[in-house]
């Protein structure tokens, strides 16, 4: 399956966006950049083995407004994005366009 230059370029800020996250935030050991085709579109996952998501933290250290920001674009063109804490205590960011 091959994506629009816009969508491409979506995904690609988002991974380089989650990224991000992880240098300045996680103190992970590992990052795994997953990517994939689905029946209907292009997935990608970026996990970390970091800290985990601290919600009274992320606010006034400003984690989160690129991924708020990649979140809209996603859902502008029909996609999704979404944070989930993984049991290690890291986080994956998940994120598919059509």
């Amino acid at each position: 399956m091959r994506l629009d230059p816009v969508r491409s370029r979506a995904l690609v800020d988002t991974a380089r966006e989650a990224l991000l996250n992880v240098e300045k935030h996680a103190q992970a050991k590992s990052v795994v950049v997953t990517a994939f085709a689905t029946n209907n579109g292009i997935a990608l996952a970026v996990a970390d083995d970091g800290l985990g998501l601290d919600e009274s933290r992320a606010v006034s250290d400003g984690l989160g407004l690129g991924i708020k920001a990649a979140h809209d674009r996603l859902d502008r063109l029909g996609g999704s994005l979404s944070l989930v804490t993984n049991d290690d205590g890291g986080v994956t960011v998940k994120s598919w366009v059509p």
